[in-house]
């Protein structure tokens, strides 16, 4: 909220909460996700792992936790606005699978 983001109506779901979903895309942030794999029913989603350290974890001042949260909130703005900048017609499933993980370095 303090970065400008909506929050009203958002909460944490189980993942029962999304068995019906069927998405093309599926990309997991949490740092502890990465050895996990995506659940069944996500069938042929394209996957991509973009790992972040979760900030709430953080011990240290008021000051540094700040700046932990600052900071990932920064590194997935440059991984979202990277991903809206592709072409995402002109790629196929390799193509994508590959442009997901080059962002998830950033």
């Amino acid at each position: 909220q303090a970065a400008g983001i909506a929050i009203d109506g958002l909460f944490s779901k189980s993942i029962d909460a999304l068995a019906e979903l069927q998405p093309e895309l599926v990309i997991t942030v949490c740092d502890k996700a990465a050895g996990e794999a995506c659940p069944v029913f996500f069938g042929t989603a394209v996957r991509a792992h973009w790992g972040l350290s979760d900030p709430s974890e953080l011990r240290g001042t008021d000051g540094e936790i700040a700046a932990a949260f600052d900071a990932t909130l920064a590194r997935i703005r440059t991984r979202i606005q990277a991903f809206l900048a592709l072409p995402p017609t002109q790629l196929d499933s390799d193509a994508l699978k590959a442009e997901l993980a080059r962002i998830g370095s950033l």
